[in-house]
């Protein structure tokens, strides 16, 4: 236990080796979004994963963008709103190949 704490402190509180944990999916028109915020340093990247069964078949939209905020919580409200947007966007083309 004691090993973990000062790992964390080592890293500067960033969790060492553990990978960052996915925000909370959410619908939107049909649409599944699910923030996937990426550390870059000590800010948090926004970026997320769109997906939306077409004719059976599940497709899916990942995006990551330069934004970058310090506090995870945000970045994922971020990566909410910015997949949103991109679904009011380009709709139903968003999964198209």
């Amino acid at each position: 236990m004691i090993f973990g704490f000062l790992r964390k402190l080592g890293s500067g509180g960033a969790g060492g080796d553990e990978p960052p944990r996915p925000g909370e999916a959410c619908e939107y028109k049909g649409f599944h979004i699910q923030p996937r915020p990426q550390k870059d340093g000590s800010q948090w990247r926004v970026a997320a994963v769109i997906t939306r069964e077409v004719e059976g078949v599940e497709k899916s939209y990942s995006f990551v963008r330069a934004d970058t905020f310090a506090d995870r919580e945000f970045t994922v409200e971020m990566c909410v709103t910015k997949a949103q947007r991109i679904i009011d966007e380009r709709g139903e083309r968003l999964l198209e190949e």
